[in-house]
């Protein structure tokens, strides 16, 4: 299938005024996103839009009731067994912790390029998803056989974390009953210069899905300006995670302070739409700028990770074609990705492997000069 080149929406006036405000501060020049190679694709794909949330009505896929079964009931899936397949994390859906695996095990390929050898954070869940605690750290338990341990420099000492490069990394999780994979900025091999940032946009009390989207729009012609070249994921949630993938250059205070300066530049534009301040009274119909998501230690929800919320949804990259007023993030959940998977004729994030662009000395300073 031909894809149709993506018309450019007209500028709002926040975005004329950001232009604008880089205009002034310029003088560096700019700075192409270069390429090279071919980017990983997953295979048996066609493009279509979301599929529609499956009924509530509690049922299980036909893969379910295939698989055979093994001492205990427990079923065998990515080289783990899954013990009570059948507990019900998501009770109002009826989805069980087999279906959250099998989405996994049809996530896998789209999964694994994201996460990979990044340090994890997960969301356990060993009942419902009303009932979950975070765990950031691992230890030498038998459990943690399948992923790789990552010691990460923390305020009181060495912190062990785990990182997947495998299904089986990723079913071991699950089998603990983790919901939702949290990821740092960054990779095993290089933990003090991320490899991405991640501005993350939360709608405050009256805030309309539209106007999030109109927002990430925005945001993307800003980074346009600057060059760099953005991609966008719904969060399983209301709000969305704009990500830049970038050379490992600079360091985690360079990179919180770039994207501080680019959500000052957005709160300079339009006051009365976003903020930067996490203060619940300076949020109401204005929509958060979280970029503290680019701190050291910080995590964001990784690409393609469920989440503990009614629905079963999950974080779902999309393209910036297919993010109007009229997606409903709540489409993405754990019995419709499949679907969607099949049905995609090219990753929505196609080309997030081939970018090559950095915060270059004159990206930053343009940026800087302008937030002031």
């Amino acid at each position: 299938m031909e894809r149709k080149p993506m018309r450019r929406q007209k500028k709002t006036g926040a975005q004329t005024r950001l232009t604008g405000s880089l205009s002034e501060a310029g003088g560096a020049g700019r700075r192409s996103a270069k390429r090279a190679g071919a980017g990983s694709t997953p295979a048996k794909a066609k493009r279509t839009r979301a599929a529609s949330r499956a009924p509530a009505k509690s049922r299980k896929s036909e893969a379910a009731r295939e698989r055979p079964r093994g001492p205990g009931g427990r079923v065998a899936i990515g080289g783990v067994w899954l013990s009570s397949p059948d507990r019900v994390p998501y009770p109002e859906d009826g989805i069980t912790k087999l279906e959250v695996a099998e989405y996994y095990e049809a996530a896998a390929e789209w999964l694994l390029p994201h996460i990979r050898n990044r340090p994890l954070t997960l969301v356990r869940c060993p009942d419902t998803y009303r009932s979950c605690f975070f765990q950031k750290h691992i230890d030498e338990n038998k459990v943690y056989d399948a992923v790789k341990p990552i010691e990460v420099m923390e305020e009181k000492g060495p912190g062990l974390y785990a990182a997947v490069d495998s299904l089986e990394g990723v079913m071991s999780f699950v089998q603990l009953g983790t919901l939702e994979f949290h990821t740092m900025g960054c990779r095993a091999d290089r933990l003090e210069q991320p490899d991405r940032f991640t501005l993350d946009l939360d709608p405050g009390p009256g805030v309309p899905f539209s106007r999030i989207v109109r927002s990430a729009h925005t945001i993307r012609e800003l980074l346009r300006e600057l060059e760099l070249e953005s991609f966008v994921k719904t969060t399983g949630g209301k709000g969305l995670h704009v990500v830049v993938p970038i050379g490992r250059r600079r360091e985690w205070d360079e990179v919180k302070e770039f994207t501080r300066g680019v959500a000052s530049l957005l709160v300079s534009a339009a006051p009365d739409e976003y903020t930067i301040s996490v203060s619940k009274a300076h949020r109401k119909g204005k929509i958060l700028i979280d970029y503290l998501r680019n701190a050291r230690g910080s995590i964001a929800v990784e690409a393609y990770s469920t989440r503990s919320r009614a629905g079963g949804t999950v974080a779902t990259p999309v393209s910036w074609e297919e993010l109007t007023p009229d997606l409903d993030p709540q489409a993405f959940n754990v019995r419709t990705m499949a679907k969607r998977f099949a049905s995609l004729d090219r990753d929505p994030w196609d080309g997030y492997a081939r970018v090559r662009q950095s915060i270059t000395a004159a990206i930053y300073r343009r940026v800087m000069e302008a937030a002031v």
